[in-house]
């Protein structure tokens, strides 16, 4: 089945929106007041798992596990330079969304 015309209505002009390349701009302006220096062994995220029990548990990555994360993805693919950016599109909640994302 074709559809014709527009299905999504327009979206106002004085809605409430901040379109991305607004949002990004205003990031840049954005000077870091409140920077914190952290180190290796530091905590820096927790991921939630079942685990093979199925009893949540909160499994807690340091800085380093973290980062590590984002280092074996450039040594494995060939495609990815170190300083890319990615758009995350799996859950990162999930083990596997936070590893690939």
């Amino acid at each position: 089945m074709f559809m014709e015309g527009r299905k999504i209505k327009k979206i106002p002009s004085d809605a409430p929106v901040i379109l991305w390349k607004n949002f990004i701009k205003m990031g840049r302006q954005y000077h870091w007041k409140y920077r914190v220096e952290r180190e290796a062994p530091d905590p820096a995220v927790i991921l939630y798992s079942g685990g093979t029990t199925g009893t949540t548990k909160g499994i807690l990555l340091s800085n380093l596990n973290f980062n590590a994360l984002g280092f074996q993805l450039v040594a494995t693919n060939p495609m990815f330079q170190a300083g890319d950016s990615m758009l995350a599109a799996m859950p990162m909640f999930h083990g596997f969304g936070l590893g690939v994302s």
